[in-house]
C-alpha cells in the first residue's frame, strides 16, 4: 500500500511535535535550562530555541541524544 504525499507530510509533522515535545518534557524532569541542554547536545541556547520552532532542522545526531536523554529521564517516547 502505497502513502500518499499528503499522508506523508502529515506524518513528519506530528513527529516534529513529538520531537519539540520531548525536548520540552526533558527541560522540564531534567532542571536543566535551554542553555545546558544545548550544550549537552553541542549547541547554544539560541540554536536549541531556533530548532524548537523548526524541529525539521534537529540533526540526526541531536535527535538521538534527544530520545537517549529522554530514556535516561524517564520519558516514554510514543
Amino acid at each position: 500500500m502505497a502513502v500518499t504525499l499528503a499522508a506523508a507530510r502529515k506524518q513528519w509533522a506530528e513527529e516534529n511535535k513529538q520531537l519539540t515535545k520531548l525536548v520540552k518534557m526533558i527541560l522540564a524532569v531534567s532542571e536543566m535550562g535551554q542553555t545546558q541542554l544545548g550544550e549537552r547536545l553541542g549547541m547554544s541556547s539560541v540554536t536549541l530555541r531556533s530548532r524548537m520552532k523548526n524541529p525539521s532542522s534537529f540533526r540526526k545526531s541531536e535527535e538521538q541524544t534527544i530520545r537517549y536523554l529522554a530514556e535516561v529521564y524517564g520519558i516514554k517516547i510514543a
